[in-house]
């Protein structure tokens, strides 16, 4: 893999899968707010679960994201990207299955319902449009000098 390839799949997964959140807010009323029998949550507060998380996230991608620009004006980017892997320990791909790592999400982090369907559309949005501008600031991979 070469750097514009790595950046290109990063940015297509972005989309990809704000895209996926995003038709969401396109479902029936009562389908966004099905209760399941188990009590957990409904696709409505899953949605406003993920623009939480992602608020604090993005924090820590521009912290990082100056951090890494800093040392990339002092520090060269020896990097062999045709090996390079976005997880070379392979835990990331086990974030997405179920109970695959003991965390339970902050109490900030809950959704409220407090917001309505439009503001957490409107949140969602903005931070892909974020999360893109961070992945625009970093065109030579300066962001593997941040760890």
């Amino acid at each position: 893999m070469n750097l514009t390839i790595l950046i290109q799949t990063i940015e297509r997964e972005l989309i990809r899968t704000h895209s996926l959140l995003d038709e969401w807010f396109d479902e029936d009323h009562h389908v966004l707010t099905y209760q399941p029998k188990d009590k957990g949550w409904t696709a409505r507060q899953i949605l406003e679960h993920v623009t939480l998380t992602s608020h604090y996230l993005l924090i820590l991608i521009e912290k990082g994201t100056t951090k890494a620009l800093k040392l990339s004006a002092f520090t060269p980017l020896d990097v062999d990207w045709k090996t390079y892997s976005l997880d070379p320990s392979g835990k990331l791909s086990d974030i997405g299955k179920l109970k695959s790592f003991n965390w339970h999400r902050p109490d900030h982090m809950a959704p409220t319902g407090e917001r309505s369907n439009c503001a957490i559309r409107k949140t969602l949005r903005k931070q892909l449009r974020d999360s893109l501008c961070f992945l625009d600031t970093l065109p030579n991979g300066e962001g593997v000098l941040h760890k």
